[in-house]
């Protein structure tokens, strides 16, 4: 008997605060922005690009520690125990 553990997948987030940017950015999410003026992190979550107007509207979620593990990962840096 063999036994398997699952990696927990965070639950799909929905943004906290949004901001436009010009042309098509829709490769932002997953990025880690920040710190804003109160010294807090944002991670990008959704993004709408609107090609009527070539602006993309992000919604950001504060940053959690799995977004911060994910990062590393994905840069080959490893996991933060």
């Amino acid at each position: 008997m063999s036994t398997t553990t699952a990696t927990p997948v965070p639950p799909v987030r929905q943004p906290s605060r949004f901001a436009t940017y010009p042309g098509d950015v829709r490769h932002i999410v997953g990025e880690i922005k920040g710190p804003n003026t109160l010294g807090e992190y944002l991670t990008a979550v959704t993004a709408e690009h609107d090609p009527a107007t070539n602006t993309t509207r992000v919604g950001f979620a504060y940053t959690t520690t799995h977004d911060v593990t994910a990062a590393l990962a994905a840069n080959g840096l490893g996991v933060v125990r």
